[in-house]
């Protein structure tokens, strides 16, 4: 009855992930930031791109241009984009705005597993995931798939 294989295995997969990500958004409590407000069509259109991949590595450093900004540059294994050009990695630096999160070395971990929705990076070469608030806080914007 169905012949589609590989394509109907990746739409379902990709069906699964969008579900996470409207359960994600469904789950956090709308007074916790301004932007918890977004819906989850203004976050997909707000994001430039949309992948679903592992962190391969983490480091904490300061901004090439501004010595005195703490920011994360990350890097990707891409599994699949949902967004986006097609790439198989992926590397952007993030500002690190909490302090906790540049004592912890950012907020990201290397092997964690992750649907993330980016935004376009600023003129300084800076980006966050679409609906990251200045506490820290990432809600559907980031879903940790397994860890």
């Amino acid at each position: 009855m169905f012949s589609g294989g590989k394509s109907q295995s990746l739409s379902l997969r990709r069906l699964m992930l969008l579900a996470l990500v409207v359960t994600c958004s469904s789950l956090l409590p709308a007074q916790r930031t301004p932007a918890a407000n977004r819906s989850l069509q203004e976050l997909v259109t707000k994001a430039e791109r949309i992948v679903h991949g592992h962190v391969v590595r983490v480091q904490l450093e300061p901004h090439p241009q501004f010595t005195n900004l703490k920011t994360v540059l990350v890097s990707m294994s891409i599994e699949e984009t949902l967004k986006g050009d097609d790439r198989k990695s992926l590397q952007f630096r993030q500002f690190v705005w909490d302090i906790r999160e540049q004592i912890r070395g950012g907020p990201y971990r290397k092997g964690e597993e992750l649907l993330l929705m980016l935004n376009p990076a600023s003129q300084y070469g800076l980006t966050s995931p679409s609906g990251w608030s200045r506490d820290g806080s990432a809600f559907c914007a980031i879903a940790k798939v397994r860890q």
